[in-house]
Formats: C-alpha cells, structure tokens, sequence
C-alpha cells in the first residue's frame, strides 16, 4: 500500500505545484496545442516528445535497414 501511496503523491502534486495561468481559461480549452506550443512552462517538454520521437523513428529505420541488408 505505501509505494502506491508514495506513487500518487508523487503523480498528484507536482500537477498542482507547477500549475500556471491559462490553465482551465477557455483559450487552453479550445485550442489546446497552442497553449502547450506557446507557453514557456510546456515547450521544454514539447521538444523532449519531439527529439524522443525523431530518435525513435531513426531506431526504427535502421533496424528496418539491417534486417533488409541481412535477409
């Protein structure tokens, strides 16, 4: 039961800790990625899931590569 606990502090508070303005506004509701794209406190996370995503997609491709020069 504790490392649950432990989890869900941990998920839960940093939520709330790190909160900013334009939370809950109507402009974050209706065009979502234009709050994440144009605030300070989310673009560094916007370009983690964009390196992660083009280091992904190199992975894959070589591999794919491999697999056609050895087959």
């Amino acid at each position: 039961m504790r490392p649950l606990l432990t989890l869900t502090t941990a998920v839960l508070i940093p939520s709330t800790l790190l909160a900013h303005p334009g939370h809950g506004s109507v402009a974050s509701e209706t065009a979502p990625a234009l709050h994440y794209l144009t605030s300070g406190s989310h673009i560094g996370w916007v370009a983690v899931v964009a390196i992660a995503a083009v280091a992904a997609t190199a992975v894959v491709r070589s591999r794919r590569a491999d697999a056609r020069r050895a087959g």
